[in-house]
């Protein structure tokens, strides 16, 4: 199908469809051209021709034989340039051949055809009506190429112009049996490929459409691969056949495989009415496999100080059943937009956290710098150990930040410890670098990372610092003393063999008490929660307490007071376990904050069904629901959730989903046209 020049040239034309031939017909088409002298001959081959008439083969091209001309179907351009190539003699061949063809009334032109020579018309032809295997006019014409490229002859103008405007869309049902198209999830797998999205894991619909009424008591074999004969995956599932029997439908299900990438679909087998078995077709339908990346829907990537946290989820048992474990890999982008070769960073293999609490696989990045835009990829090892495809790229950068610089303006000072503060009360201050601020890594923002950064501004990152990263020193979240509460008549008392520079006290909301006086200390009453808290703390590492000290005394005598939770750290920043009539007390967490609506958990995951959403919403909306599509697309639940602003809960049973992968959206809107959403991966298994 391309533009051939003496003195030899050899194109093919396969799986044409040609309506003009009276029975229809098939026509797999080669044609050799060679010459000797000042004779031009053409020798041409035809395969699962069907029609009534016969190839003649070989034959000279010349006019000696005008009546030899049987071209069948196909698009022949003959472009014989005198001047260039062979000479004046094959010039008045072709001259003769145009005029002797032109004396049998074009009864044995080519179907489509632009013939030129030295004294033939004008170059354009228009088309007869003839399928050649699509509806799309730039992919006919990619199949056509040379008709759409303008040749000079003899320094005349430019001709060899061809019209497709007659060309059919859709095969003659009086062909043979033949396949027409191929739909995957509702698309043209060759004329809607662009609109096709990627197939993943989970469950596909192939719908095989042919030209006339088939068999159907043979099913064709559908199978689809990367290579050569693409059929590295046959689709086993029992389809179905459309009642006029010639639309054949099979959902697949994909599985995590090591064949990503562009798939050709391979269709054979299935045989018409007439018994004609179909020609086998795989030169046409493709589609865009990712199903290792789409099962790593979950992969995230959280830059933080000196590090780049990643997690996402394991693949159920259903999707790929022999995990040995995981091999990350990473690469950069130059400023040219050229990647750098992944390489791998785990030593080890990565394996799944075995803590039901969080049913994920953790990595992190340790050897990275400041300002660098880092991106990952994980590959999945089987038992077999061979590797799967690569998971879908996530990317970070490690946080532009100091320790204790949670106002992001590159120094730490008494700015950051208000900043701490604000956040502490739940007032979402802006911006905020929650890296930065949590200056023990704790994973919270406490009385614990004012003092820690008190310490910072006086001292440096020194004082009981250990170091938990490759370059950021991180004060030590683990407990290196206790600080011992009690009540001795109406007064409280703390005493620890550390000095203490920072407490956090949670009473009842209706408890009333007087401080007792603590020089140089600063107190901040608020309400979390339905608590009364009481935080007391230092800009200059001012001790609260050394040995054995008041703090407080309450106000009514018949009531008994509790410490429901507390926090206690030194003056260094250090953390105390803090401990009330014998038994040890759980810390206080600050306030979650966020300007957009956060999807913090989704529990259990992998799940037989029943599930718990926590989501957090940053203003009341006017309503909100959670989604829950399929791997095509489709949505399979919808359910009214909590709409009121903060911390929220909604628990959903979707027993009565198919087992897989689903996407999980919490949307949220407002009558003014305010828009929020974000969602999570739930393997159902």
């Amino acid at each position: 199908m391309v533009r051939f020049i003496l003195p030899r040239s050899t194109f093919s034309f396969n799986n044409i469809i040609d309506n003009n031939m009276r029975e229809g017909g098939v026509l797999d088409y080669s044609q050799s051209i060679f010459y000797e002298g000042d004779e031009v001959f053409s020798r041409t081959t035809h395969n699962n021709v069907i029609g009534n008439r016969a190839p003649a083969a070989p034959y000279p091209v010349g006019g000696r034989y005008s009546s030899g001309y049987y071209l069948y179907g196909g698009i022949h351009n003959y472009n014989l340039d005198s001047e260039n190539h062979i000479g004046n003699s094959i010039n008045n061949t072709i001259d003769k051949w145009t005029e002797n063809v032109n004396g049998e009334s074009g009864s044995y032109l080519p179907y489509i055809a632009n013939l030129h020579g030295s004294t033939y018309g004008d170059g354009v032809s228009n088309t007869p009506r003839v399928y050649i295997g699509t509806s799309v006019e730039e992919t006919m014409r990619s199949r056509v190429r040379d008709f759409l490229r303008p040749i000079e002859t003899n320094g005349n103008v430019p001709i060899n112009v061809i019209n497709l405007s007659n060309v059919d869309d859709t095969p003659d049902p009086l062909a043979h049996g033949i396949v027409w198209k191929v739909e995957v999830n509702g698309f043209d797998a060759q004329d809607e490929y662009a609109l096709l999205d990627p197939l993943g894991v989970g469950t596909h619909e192939f719908k095989v459409y042919f030209n006339r009424e088939m068999d159907t008591s043979v099913d064709p074999q559908v199978s689809y691969g990367v290579t050569i004969p693409y059929n590295q995956k046959i689709i086993t599932e029992t389809g179905t056949w459309s009642d006029a029997g010639k639309v054949y439908t099979v959902v697949h299900e994909i599985k995590i495989s090591g064949a990503d990438g562009i798939n050709r679909i391979r269709v054979q087998d299935a045989q018409d009415l007439d018994y004609f078995k179909i020609p086998v077709e795989d030169s046409r339908f493709n589609f865009l496999l990712q199903s290792a990346g789409s099962a790593s829907t979950g992969f995230l990537a959280q830059g933080g100080l000196g590090k780049i946290d990643l997690e996402w989820v394991a693949p159920s048992a259903d999707e790929l059943d022999d995990v040995l474990g995981y091999n990350m890999y990473r690469y950069q982008i130059d400023d040219d937009g050229n990647e750098s070769e992944p390489e791998k960073l785990n030593e080890t293999l990565i394996i799944e956290d075995t803590d039901e609490s969080t049913t994920g696989v953790y990595f992190t990045d340790y050897d990275v710098v400041e300002g660098q835009t880092y991106f990952y990829k994980y590959k999945i090892l089987r038992t077999s150990f061979e590797e799967t495809d690569y998971s879908n790229t996530v990317s970070s950068a490690p946080v532009t930040s100091t320790l204790g610089d949670s106002n992001g303006d590159f120094d730490v000072n008494v700015l950051d410890l208000v900043h701490d503060v604000d956040y502490i009360l739940g007032n979402n201050p802006e911006p905020f670098i929650f890296v930065a601020g949590d200056v023990n890594a704790d994973n919270t923002i406490n009385v614990l990372d004012i003092v820690g950064t008190v310490d910072i501004i006086l001292n440096g990152d020194g004082g009981d610092v250990g170091g938990n990263s490759m370059d950021i020193n991180f004060y030590p979240s683990e407990p290196i003393g206790y600080a011992d509460f009690s009540w001795e008549g109406n007064d409280l008392y703390v005493e620890s063999m550390h000095s203490i520079g920072g407490l956090q006290l949670a009473f009842d909301a209706d408890f009333e008490y007087v401080l007792h006086d603590l020089p140089g200390v600063e107190r901040l009453d608020y309400t979390q929660d339905e608590s009364k808290v009481l935080m007391l703390y230092s800009f200059n590492n001012t001790a609260i307490a050394s040995t054995r000290t008041k703090l407080l005394t309450r106000l009514d005598s018949t009531k008994e007071i509790d410490i429901d939770l507390a926090v206690a750290g030194t003056t260094t920043g250090a953390k105390l376990t803090p401990r009330f009539k014998g038994g040890e007390l759980d810390g206080i967490d600050s306030p979650f904050q966020s300007n957009s609506l956060e999807f913090l958990k989704l529990f259990p995951n992998p799940s037989n069904g029943a599930i718990t959403l926590e989501y957090y919403l940053p203003k009341n909306m006017d309503g909100t629901v959670a989604k829950v599509y399929d791997m095509v697309g489709r949505l399979v639940w919808i359910q009214a959730i909590e709409r009121e602003e903060g911390m929220q809960q909604a628990d959903l049973n979707l027993n009565s989903l198919q087992k897989g992968n689903y996407v999980v959206i919490i949307s949220a809107g407002n009558n003014s046209g305010e828009q929020l959403i974000n969602h999570k991966l739930l393997i159902l298994k």
